[in-house]
């Protein structure tokens, strides 16, 4: 989870996308990260890997539900 900004945090660990298209999993009940930009929310996906999905304040339909 970041800790001060997503960018600064996050940015350059992404998944790869080739291994995790279509990959199930669900959010945990850890409160969200909400820097006033994006709100990171905490996953755990089918494999076991634990993921942050990030959603937009201002693009609201960018990375959306």
């Amino acid at each position: 989870m970041p800790s001060k900004s997503v960018f600064w945090n996050c940015y350059e660990d992404q998944l790869p996308y080739i291994e995790y298209v279509g990959k199930k999993g669900f959010c945990t009940d850890r409160p969200p990260f909400n820097d006033n930009i994006s709100i990171v929310r905490e996953a755990i996906l089918e494999t076991g890997d634990m993921a942050y999905f990030e959603t937009f304040t201002k693009y609201k339909h960018v990375g959306d539900k």
